[in-house]
């Protein structure tokens, strides 16, 4: 995968980028003094290199496989490996919260031939039951 040019990049993409690069920063406890700090204490391309690795680190932690962060994002393979692996070792127990509270969101596995399962298995041909009982991969 080539490598992404900064000055290539439309100013109101760059500015909407760095926008909610700092908002996270924010989030996580970094005053307004620390973030321009942090801005200015980066070229553009490392920063370009920062933001980018943020935004595989949150997909990432979203779930997402590498082949679809890889088509999303326009990153190399090295980079996702190696945030992964970041992730892994700084954040293991956060990563593991976050894969048990999916699991827990998608309730049990239904009962095969049973109308639960029937509705799971063609959500189209049950729409109209789907729309009034709810989703029943989430009973």
């Amino acid at each position: 995968m080539g490598k992404l040019d900064y000055r290539k990049i439309p100013s109101q993409a760059w500015q909407r980028e760095t926008a909610r690069t700092l908002r996270l920063f924010e989030e996580l406890g970094l005053s307004q003094r620390g973030q321009r700090l942090l801005r200015r204490l980066f070229t553009d391309s490392e920063w370009l290199m920062a933001m980018r690795r943020l935004a595989v680190a949150k997909e990432l932690l979203k779930g997402e496989g590498h082949e679809a962060i890889r088509k999303n994002l326009h990153v190399g393979y090295a980079t996702i490996t190696s945030v992964d692996r970041w992730l892994d070792e700084e954040l293991k127990d956060v990563r593991k919260a976050l894969r048990e509270k999916r699991q827990r969101g998608r309730g049990e596995p239904a009962m095969p031939y049973t109308f639960r399962w029937l509705r799971q298995k063609y959500p189209w041909q049950f729409l109209l039951f789907n729309l009034l009982l709810g989703d029943p991969r989430k009973e």
